[in-house]
């Protein structure tokens, strides 16, 4: 059997399978939500629960980790989403 993949929740610091998570990729500067987790490059990875999305809104967690500002038009875009 194999194991499932984990990745880390940037708001729970959580172990989670990728199944559960949310995938957001900088490219040219801009942080893209990547819905279908294609896109090449660095993998920043937020839970699919509301309130961790929140959190992640309040905390600025997305931008400090990668280092971009992001509009509050990228969690709007998530939250309706799921």
């Amino acid at each position: 059997m194999l194991k499932p993949c984990l990745r880390l929740d940037l708001s729970s610091r959580r172990s989670l399978p990728k199944e559960d998570l949310l995938r957001f990729v900088k490219i040219d500067g801009k942080l893209i939500f990547d819905k279908e987790s294609k896109l090449p490059g660095r993998g920043y990875y937020l839970s699919k629960d509301p309130s961790c999305i929140e959190k992640a809104r309040q905390k600025h967690l997305l931008e400090k980790k990668a280092g971009v500002p992001i509009q509050d038009s990228l969690y709007e875009e998530i939250l309706n989403e799921k």
